[in-house]
């Protein structure tokens, strides 16, 4: 089986062809990302995807190469995952989310919210 590794560098390769010439060359690089992007969401995003239930936003911390994958821009049908399902939010660590909530917890019920 390949690894997330191998699927991540396949998918990041084939979106870096720059679609040039005949239709059908455009047409077949577009494919080959199409497939590539299928191929890496079904290994990452779908397992996690049926655990979850119907929730509306989903905190993600990608872990090694999956930091190189904006994981909204993975094909899902004919379109993309931002395009439907929960709201990804990345973080960089796990920390991030609790430094998050502990700020939104002390923060006092009169004080306006300061913009991200």
């Amino acid at each position: 089986a390949e690894t997330i590794h191998a699927r991540v560098a396949r998918w990041r390769k084939e979106a870096s062809v720059a679609p040039v010439g005949p239709r059908w060359v455009a047409a077949a690089a577009e494919s080959a990302c199409h497939a590539a992007g299928l191929d890496l969401r079904r290994a990452v995003w779908d397992p996690v995807y049926r655990r979850l239930g119907r929730v509306e936003r989903v905190y993600v911390v990608p872990d090694g190469m999956l930091h190189l994958v904006n994981l909204d821009a993975l094909p899902s049908g004919t379109g993309c995952l931002a395009e439907r399902g929960p709201l990804l939010i990345t973080l960089s660590a796990e920390r991030d989310l609790a430094r998050s909530a502990r700020a939104v917890r002390t923060r006092p019920i009169d004080s306006p919210v300061a913009p991200a």
